[in-house]
């Protein structure tokens, strides 16, 4: 039998300790050296945060976990 789970959790504003947890220390710092780099990012950030307060309550994340099935129960019988 396969086992499938889903969970949904909330997606608040990004903070830079929830950065780092998701993402470690150096994607986080990564990160940073983008938006202090590229002006293109830096314009996204506000409207990035105005999105989320306005519409945040209707966003969520979605975890799908599945399993794939060994190649003998993969085969029609």
């Amino acid at each position: 039998m396969n086992e499938t789970a889903i969970d949904y959790a909330p997606m608040p504003l990004p903070k830079s300790r929830r950065l780092i947890a998701d993402e470690g220390h150096g994607r986080a710092l990564l990160t940073t050296i983008r938006l202090l780099l590229q002006s293109d990012v830096r314009k996204r950030i506000p409207i990035m945060r105005r999105m989320l307060r306005t519409h945040g309550r209707w966003l969520r994340a979605i975890a799908f976990v599945v399993q794939k099935p060994i190649a003998a129960e993969a085969t029609p019988k």
